[in-house]
């Protein structure tokens, strides 16, 4: 094996010159277009990078693949967009040439310690800081927030897989620590000593949010599918003695990661001084994905409406209903913020309306569509409901409308329990 003065001789993975050679390639290629926000110092050139990828596969695709209809969508929150499918078909393809060019030009070289332990440092950290800023935000509910009047309303059947999913999650917060929990152990694969059990915890973890991406939909499966094989490569060394252990019973000695032997004190500060600063740069992304979580939240949510919940119209006010012209298909109004009212039908299906709401003097005004009039009532609100007066008509016709109580729903109020004498599935 070859050796080198600042470098411990180490077993290189793959084995097969070739083999690793399309590895190394491969994830430094996919780590460089695929940051995820995970390395700061890339953030400020993946916009460019991808532009140009982009522009490049636009000229490559013409004639056959209209790419402007998706590249909209390239950075809309989806990780399986066309376009990046095609960017990964991209890496693969030059993953491939550059493996063969290598291999031509330095067919000599079996090994190479330096760059595998390089690779594995950089997999070991972008795995590591990715897990963590995932965790981080799911503490606070960033991620899978409470389901929201609109969805408790909604029938499960109009669900979608992706939505069903997120509603589970975010029924329950302690839930979101428990997981957010586990992903920032990923923390563990920053340290060399303990990257082993950090690869082992985060490959778990990875496989059931694979799982959950694959299964309902959920548009990250390419990120979450690297995060897996990231972990087994970094296990690969072991595993064939992880198979000894566990299903023949013998014992085993681990290989430990590949590492550094710096003789020179200049190149060890220097190597303490970037483990350093890459730690310190693991909060910073953590930090910015809360902030991110929270605008991207705070984009859908404005103020509260002062007749936030949830109400029907009872069958008692038929009369005043068509004294009001209140369209027959209102069955239930769905106050949240204050410049819409959300409408369901007798199948549930919905409708948003733009409203106008003046908390002050007690007055909302519904903007009728076409074919509708505009309602404009002002409200008195009720410990059960809301009395709507008319604005306008001389009759001053009223209408009351039945509130739902969503803040004791068994959802909110059915916690931890330890002793059930009956399963209580609803």
């Amino acid at each position: 094996m070859n050796t080198d003065n600042d470098i411990t001789a180490t077993r290189m993975f793959p084995k097969q010159p070739i083999f690793f050679r399309f590895c190394f390639i491969l994830f430094l290629l996919f780590i460089l277009l695929f940051n995820n926000h995970t390395f700061l110092f890339l953030t400020p050139f993946v916009p460019l990078m991808g532009d140009a990828i982009i522009g490049f596969m636009k000229g490559m695709t013409a004639g056959w693949l209209d790419l402007n209809q998706t590249v909209p969508y390239y950075r809309n929150g989806s990780g399986d967009s066309t376009v990046h499918w095609l960017i990964l078909l991209l890496i693969l393809l030059l993953s491939i040439i550059a493996c063969i060019v290598w291999s031509l030009v330095d067919r000599k070289n079996r090994e190479y310690p330096k760059l595998y332990y390089w690779l594995t440092v950089l997999l070991r950290y972008y795995v590591g800081i990715t897990m963590f800023n995932y965790g981080v935000i799911k503490l606070f509910q960033g991620q899978f927030p409470f389901p929201t009047l609109y969805k408790l309303t909604e029938p499960l059947y109009q669900y979608s897989p992706m939505g069903l999913a997120w509603a589970f999650y975010g029924a329950s917060h302690p839930y979101n620590i428990m997981i957010g929990i586990a992903e920032m152990l990923g923390v563990l694969l920053l340290f060399r000593k303990t990257m082993t059990i950090g690869a082992i915890i985060t490959l778990g973890v990875s496989i059931n949010v694979m799982a959950t991406n694959y299964f309902y939909d959920v548009p990250v499966k390419m990120l979450s599918t690297t995060l897996v094989l990231f972990s087994l490569y970094l296990l690969g060394p072991n595993i064939s003695k992880f198979y000894k252990l566990l299903i023949q019973g013998k014992a085993i000695s681990l290989s430990p990661p590949p590492s550094l032997q710096l003789n020179a004190r200049w190149k060890r500060i220097s190597l303490i001084s970037i483990k350093v600063i890459m730690l310190l740069a693991t909060v910073a992304p953590a930090v910015q994905s809360i902030i991110r979580a929270d605008k991207f939240i705070k984009q859908f949510i404005q103020t509260e409406s002062d007749l936030y919940g949830v109400y029907y119209l009872p069958l008692r006010e038929y009369e005043n209903r068509k004294k009001l012209r209140i369209p027959d298909d209102w069955h239930f109004l769905i106050f949240i913020n204050e410049q819409s009212l959300i409408v369901r039908d007798a199948e549930m299906k919905s409708r948003t309306y733009q409203m106008t709401s003046d908390s002050l003097n007690k007055e909302i005004k519904i903007i009728g569509k076409a074919g509708e009039p505009t309602q404009h009532f002002r409200y008195e609100k009720r410990e059960a409901g809301i009395m709507l007066r008319d604005i306008g008509s001389k009759d001053s016709i009223s209408i009351y409308i039945n509130k739902i109580d969503m803040e004791n729903i068994d959802l909110k109020t059915r916690g931890f329990r330890w002793v059930s004498d009956m399963p209580y599935n609803r």
